[in-house]
């Protein structure tokens, strides 16, 4: 995950939430860190941005997921574990986690 994002990072495809000046879109990848590590070595997820709420302002305001997780595998070996979820961007979820970047696909595989 790491790998991929720092790959984005220098294609200028990878942005922060914090960012004010670019708005995730429908197939762009997330990832998860710490909020008081963000973007550094310690990402914890990724997943795939299904689509975005935004308030009045365009300020993205939830994300709708479909996502899985790498230790899953390791937890449950005889199911598959990818679901639709909800995030607030820079909200830590029940497991500690925030979404903190986007990885925006097109940006990152352009010629």
């Amino acid at each position: 995950m790491s790998d991929l994002a720092n790959q984005a990072r220098t294609r200028g495809a990878l942005h922060s939430v914090f960012d004010n000046d670019y708005t995730p879109q429908p197939g762009d990848l997330f990832t998860t860190s710490t909020l008081d590590r963000p973007g550094d070595s310690d990402r914890e997820h990724i997943g795939y941005i299904e689509s975005v709420e935004t308030d009045a302002t365009d300020r993205v305001v939830r994300v709708h997921t479909i996502e899985g997780n790498y230790n899953w595998e390791y937890l449950y070996p005889d199911e598959t574990r990818v679901s639709r979820g909800e995030r607030v961007p820079g909200e830590r979820d029940i497991f500690g986690a925030a979404l903190v970047e986007y990885i925006d696909l097109e940006q990152l595989f352009a010629p």
